[in-house]
């Protein structure tokens, strides 16, 4: 609850009176005597409340958000080139539900915490894990929630989602924000895997032809990986309160 207080004094003769403004949400205390007058307002804004509490919403879901990504990170299933996490799954969750700029915010204090030495990676921590081939998929994480927000804001602003039915058309929306999200993650990922192998590690073109067709089955995976998020989203962005969330 925010309380706005402005003070005014004037020149009249009369009493004191109390004046509640339904428009402004305000109470007004007028006080006179013989030679002034004391006027107090105090105005109670609901939607500065509102903003107050999204915020803090945001910052506490960023946090969470970021949380899960560590997390995910150790749910994992070992492949020769690459572990399938849930951490996908997490990235496209932060720009669904955050939107571009927490969402994108999320994953780069993920990054950033690993960077400086927190084990938070799949493989570690460390300013030396930027020349493990996964690395790239790490960066592909914050394009991803980016990606995902930017889908989110184009077509969930639009319409009134706390009182409207969900549809068909709302999983469609989902689907296709995680498909472009998780694009953003190989853009990224694909080549800078490939650059660290051929560049730092030495493969031959024989073992790098075989890592980039091994990309799809990884894509699949995480595709799969999206599946609960693309049926609950929906579900999430028209129950909760739309001040929170956008």
């Amino acid at each position: 609850m925010l309380i706005y207080i402005n003070f005014y004094v004037s020149i009249v003769n009369t009493n004191i009176k109390t004046v509640y403004n339904t428009e402004k949400h305000a109470i007004i205390i007028i006080m006179k005597n013989q030679s002034r007058e004391s006027i107090s307002e105090f105005t109670y804004s609901e939607k500065a409340a509102k903003s107050k509490t999204s915020i803090s919403f945001k910052l506490a879901a960023t946090a969470l958000m970021c949380a899960l990504t560590c997390a995910g990170g150790f749910i994992k299933i070992s492949l020769p080139l690459l572990d399938i996490t849930l951490q996908t799954f997490f990235a496209c969750m932060a720009g669904l539900i955050l939107g571009k700029k927490w969402g994108t915010a999320s994953q780069a204090i993920y990054a950033l915490m690993g960077l400086i030495g927190i084990p938070v990676f799949a493989r570690g921590g460390g300013i030396t894990y930027i020349f493990i081939p996964s690395f790239g998929f790490i960066l592909g994480f914050i394009l991803c929630a980016f990606l995902c927000g930017v889908v989110r804001d184009f077509f969930y602003k639009k319409r009134d989602y706390k009182i409207s039915k969900i549809n068909l058309s709302d999983y469609m929306i989902v689907l296709l924000a995680c498909l472009i999200g998780l694009l953003g993650v190989y853009i990224i990922g694909g080549p800078y895997m490939l650059i660290i192998q051929s560049a730092y590690l030495g493969f031959n073109n024989a073992a790098l032809i075989s890592a980039a067709l091994s990309l799809p089955i990884y894509f699949l995976g995480d595709m799969l990986s999206v599946i609960l998020l693309i049926i609950a989203t929906p579900i999430i962005l028209k129950r909760v309160p739309k001040l929170l969330i956008f």
